[in-house]
């Protein structure tokens, strides 16, 4: 089911619309958190030394991702806990052989325990067996400071780097296996690599191959690594993937992973956010507008930002979804000026009058004339004739531009009688060709009874200027009284040219605009549909001329050519709200 509504003559005309911005899908909800509640990061192990870190946050699901960065940490870490950096398992009990398979190949140049060791042996993989030959162990451990607990580490360094893919430590009986699983660390002095953010474990995001090398500056950026080894990240193409429903107003949670494949000081932090909230529009509770262009014209919506717990956004923006499928022909202009309440020329009994038509330089052929009539006559009957001429009068009738006649009172014409006006139609047996030198002129004839032609109110006279006259000519000037700096002042004729534009310079069939602005967008929307974004206000303004947010707008859709047109997925776009 759609909402839908008839644009024409007798049907919705210049008047708003209003929808108001709510949840379709879920109660609409706004999940009010300090930035200290959305961004806590923990480290996977205790250890100074990691595979990985964990940032846990959410994100609101209708955002718009503009920019989320997160500070990413690799450096050198001064021990890692060996369970982490490898799998542990006992090959021997007397003396304690503890064997660390690393599964790649690593460097190892210390090893740090809660006990002193006088006697201990650590030696490396050949490939196929280990190197019992070279004992890499130190010929002394680190002496134990006065007052020192036990349950203190004491680092032993290597005589040499080794790097293996395993690793042999032989200890004395007195130590167990499960004292050594638990407490012993080494000093891994390679750098993290290949490091890979993942976001709710998936595929990853964001990869860096090889080595991390430190930068020389102290500045963290998102080209190269700081010093310290940090680098900011960009994560706004993922989690837009995740976000950007406008009929969720929840959070989602997150949880962003960074892993290395080699153990270091790892770690990853929220840095910044930029982000934008969608909300879908409804129509009477439907999610579909579907408007019927029974004639050229414009149909206004009203735009009103979403109330969310007492606050109501500042609306940034529209998007839509338009399908339709037009013909050809268009109608310039699509909305003309209105008619003034003291002008008017009763045509007929020899009276005629003549129009420029002006703006036409779109149009490769002209097809008909549409101009709004009206009559007291029961057996009226007008028709419309094309002349050529010049910027001040017409000169010459077009043999082919005469129109069919229309009549109020043939079976199949116009209602009978009344005063009310009428958009009325008058097409041409053929178009008639258009060149940018053409200068036409339409006079209206009326060949039986009186019609009135309401005439509009003109800034200088210039536009659409209108000759009498007798239907054959020649044509005169409005009297003085229709000029500048007069009581009724200058008119200008009312009346839609309508025509098919050339294929080289086509002419878009919808014209999209917002009253926050000046901006226009042309679209010529196809059946599978078209989206459409909006801009509400000029780049960098936040508010409306008096200072107050832009909480509210007005959507302008206008159609320069008949049919239907079907509105969906309409989103207003607001700030997000931080408290």
């Amino acid at each position: 089911m759609a909402f839908s509504i008839s644009i024409g003559s007798n049907g919705f005309f210049d008047q708003q619309l209003q929808i108001n911005a709510f949840q379709e899908i879920v109660d609409a909800q706004f999940v009010f958190e300090t930035f200290a509640d959305l961004f806590p990061t923990k480290k996977v192990i205790a250890a100074n030394g990691a595979n990985s870190a964990i940032l846990d946050t959410t994100i609101p699901a209708n955002a718009i991702v503009d920019e989320y960065h997160v500070c990413v940490k690799a450096a050198r870490a001064d021990y890692t806990t060996a369970s982490l950096a490898g799998e542990l398992r006992q090959s021997g009990s007397s003396p304690l052989e503890v064997v660390i398979d690393f599964g790649k190949m690593l460097t190892v140049n210390a090893i740090r325990i809660p006990y002193i060791v006088s006697n201990y042996h650590a030696y490396s993989w050949l490939g196929s067996k280990f190197d019992l030959a070279n004992d890499v162990r130190t010929s002394f451990s680190l002496p134990r400071a006065d007052g020192r607990s036990s349950e203190d580490q004491v680092a032993y360094a290597f005589s040499q780097e080794i790097r293996t893919e395993r690793l042999l430590l032989v200890f004395p009986d007195s130590i167990g296996f499960d004292t050594v699983k638990d407490n012993l660390e080494l000093s891994l002095p390679d750098l993290p690599s290949d490091l890979a953010i993942t976001i709710n474990g998936g595929a990853p995001v964001w990869q860096y191959q090889g080595m991390v090398q430190p930068g020389s500056s102290a500045e963290i950026s998102t080209e190269e690594w700081n010093t310290k080894g940090e680098l900011f990240v960009s994560l706004a193409a993922p989690l837009q993937s995740l976000a950007g429903d406008p009929t969720r107003n929840v959070s989602l949670p997150l949880n962003i992973e960074l892993n290395s494949k080699t153990p270091g000081d790892i770690g990853i932090e929220f840095y910044s956010r930029s982000l934008r909230l969608l909300h879908r529009l409804t129509f009477d509770g439907e999610q579909e507008l579907k408007v019927n262009f029974a004639m050229e014209g414009k149909i206004p919506l009203g735009l009103n930002s979403p109330g969310i717990n007492g606050s109501t956004p500042r609306l940034l923006g529209i998007q839509l979804t338009l399908a339709a499928e037009f013909p050809l022909e268009r109608a310039i202009p699509a909305v003309g000026a209105l008619a003034n309440s003291t002008s008017q020329l009763v045509l007929g009994n020899g009276k005629a009058a003549c129009v420029r038509l002006d703006n036409i330089d779109k149009l490769a052929q002209i097809s008909g004339i549409r101009i709004p009539l009206s009559t007291s006559s029961s057996r009226a009957e007008t028709r419309v004739v094309l002349w050529k001429g010049d910027q001040f009068a017409p000169s010459e009738a077009i043999e082919a531009g005469v129109s069919d006649p229309q009549s109020w009172g043939d079976k199949g014409g116009r209602e009978e009688g009344g005063d009310s006006e009428q958009w009325l139609v008058f097409n041409f047996a053929k178009p008639i060709e258009h060149t940018d030198t053409d200068t036409f002129w339409v006079a209206v004839i009326v060949e039986r009874g009186e019609v009135s032609w309401k005439l509009a109110n003109s800034s200088s006279g210039e536009e659409y200027p209108v000759r009498l006259g007798a239907p054959a000519g020649p044509w005169r000037a409005l009297p003085t009284i229709f000029s500048v700096n007069t009581n009724l002042g200058p008119v200008s004729g009312r009346l839609h040219v309508l025509g098919i534009a050339a294929e080289i310079s086509p002419l878009a069939p919808l014209q999209l605009s917002l009253d926050t602005n000046n901006d226009t967008i042309d679209v010529t929307p196809s059946d599978a549909g078209e989206n459409v974004q909006l801009t509400i206000g000029n780049p960098g303004e936040s508010t409306n001329p008096g200072g107050t947010p832009l909480n509210k707008a007005e959507l302008s859709i206008i159609s320069r050519a008949v049919g239907n047109l079907t509105l969906s997925k309409v989103n207003v776009i607001t700030e997000e709200i931080t408290v």
